[in-house]
């Protein structure tokens, strides 16, 4: 089984596909969880406003902690695996948000799409920085959903 079939295997939206998919591209596999992994609300799903924005809140502090825990330096490196590993484990959490806000779709490989997934990812990072407000990120994924929209009515 190849990497494209055992993700479309998966139960996962394609948000959280591309971070998958993303991941294993440059790493030739994923991480391993660390024991110590923080999962925000474990075991509970985003069912909610409140607790999607809870969620950020949570992913907010633990965005935090990893700036504190590399230098800028190690921040700068292209390829800094412990970093991409912890980044990996919180980025994990933008599928859930879109998920809950536009539904769990499947992935459809096309570069148009592709870029507005790597839009969206760029303003969830801007989010757990407090660069952009909620309703912006919200906003953000209101525009990837809608160029899914138009590339998924052009694929079937």
């Amino acid at each position: 089984m190849n990497i494209k079939e055992w993700l479309d295997n998966l139960d996962v939206g394609f948000v959280t596909y591309d971070t998958y998919y993303s991941q294993i591209k440059c790493y030739a596999g994923l991480p391993k969880i660390p024991s110590a992994y923080f999962l925000p609300l474990a075991g509970v799903d985003i069912v909610s406003e409140e607790l999607c924005k809870m969620v950020l809140d949570c992913l907010k502090v633990e965005n935090k902690k990893i700036d504190e825990k590399y230098t800028k330096e190690e921040q700068e490196v292209v390829f800094n695996q412990e970093l991409d590993t912890d980044c990996f484990f919180i980025q994990l959490n933008a599928g859930q948000v879109f998920d809950f806000w536009f539904g769990k779709k499947k992935y459809i490989e096309n570069n148009i799409l592709q870029s507005r997934i790597d839009c969206f990812i760029f303003d969830f990072w801007k989010y757990l920085r407090e660069e952009i407000t909620y309703n912006e990120l919200k906003s953000s994924a209101k525009e990837l959903n809608n160029t899914y929209e138009k590339i998924s009515l052009e694929v079937n």
